[in-house]
C-alpha cells in the first residue's frame, strides 16, 4: 500500500512538473527564450561592455547632449509632462503603477501637429512587463525627450532607472513623420541603451529595426527589442 501511494505521489509530482512546463514555454517568456536559443538568455539582453560609445562617437544621428543622464527630474517628474515645443498639448510622459503579481502595460502616444492641424511627428512607445517580472510592485514611466514637431531621434527614458527585470520586459516604438534625413544606410541603423556612470552608450540587440526613408516628408521608424533593465534609450550608427 505504501509503494503504491510513493508510485503515485512520483506520477503526480511528474504530471506537474510537465503541465508547468508546457504553460513557459507557451507564454511571452517560453517565447523568449525560443528566440535566444542559440546562447543563454541573459548572455543575449545585456550589454557587451566592452563596446561602450561616447556620445559624440554616435551624432550622425543627432542626440540631445542637454540631457546625458537619468536623473530625478526626467525619469521621476510629477504628473504628466508636456511636450514644450509640439504645437499640441501630446503627452510626452506617463506613468502607472505595474504589480509584481500581474505585470502590466504602459502606452505613450505623442503626436505633434502644425499649424494647420497636420500630423509633423508620430511617436508612439509600448512597454509590456510579464508577471513576475518585477521584484516588486512599481510605479513605472515612459519619458520622451526633446519632443518637438521635428525629430532626429527617438531619445527616451524608462524608469524607475536601474530596475532589472526577472523576465526581460518587450518594447516596441512606433514612429512616423521624422527627420532621418542624417542617415544614409539603414542598415547602419543601432539600438543604444546609456549608462549614466560611465557616460557611455551601449549597442543592445534586438528583435527588429527597421528604418524607412523613401519618403522624405514621412521616414518611420520601427523598434522591437527586449530590455532586461530600466535605463535611457536612443538610436545612434550600429558597430555590429
Amino acid at each position: 500500500m505504501r509503494r503504491t501511494i510513493v508510485v503515485f505521489s512520483v506520477l503526480a509530482a511528474l504530471l506537474l512538473a510537465l503541465t508547468t512546463a508546457y504553460a513557459v514555454e507557451n507564454s511571452t517568456w517560453g517565447r523568449i527564450k525560443a528566440t535566444f536559443s542559440e546562447s543563454d538568455l541573459g548572455g543575449r539582453l545585456s550589454m557587451d561592455r566592452s563596446q561602450g560609445y561616447r556620445t559624440e562617437e554616435l551624432n550622425f544621428i543627432p542626440l540631445t547632449l542637454s540631457h546625458t543622464g537619468n536623473d530625478a527630474r526626467v525619469a521621476k517628474p510629477r504628473g504628466r509632462k508636456k511636450g514644450r515645443n509640439a504645437r499640441t498639448d501630446a503627452t510626452t510622459y506617463v506613468e502607472e503603477l505595474i504589480t509584481k503579481k500581474d505585470g502590466g502595460q504602459l502606452k505613450l502616444d505623442y503626436e505633434a501637429k502644425d499649424h494647420a492641424g497636420n500630423t509633423a511627428c508620430k511617436v508612439q512607445i509600448d512597454l509590456k512587463i510579464e508577471a513576475g517580472a518585477l521584484k516588486k510592485d512599481s510605479m513605472i514611466s515612459i519619458s520622451l525627450l526633446e519632443a518637438g514637431m521635428f525629430m532626429t531621434n527617438v531619445d527616451v527614458v524608462f524608469g524607475q532607472h536601474g530596475i532589472r527585470f526577472r523576465k526581460p520586459a518587450y518594447l516596441v516604438i512606433d514612429a512616423q513623420y521624422l527627420d532621418l534625413s542624417g542617415i544614409e544606410d539603414p542598415d547602419e541603423v543601432g539600438f543604444y541603451s546609456y549608462n549614466q556612470k560611465e557616460d557611455l552608450w551601449y549597442e543592445i540587440p534586438t528583435e527588429e529595426l527597421k528604418v524607412e526613408l523613401a519618403d522624405p516628408s514621412n521616414q518611420k521608424l520601427l523598434v522591437k527589442a527586449w530590455l532586461d533593465h530600466f535605463s535611457r534609450y536612443a538610436l545612434g550608427r550600429s558597430r555590429r
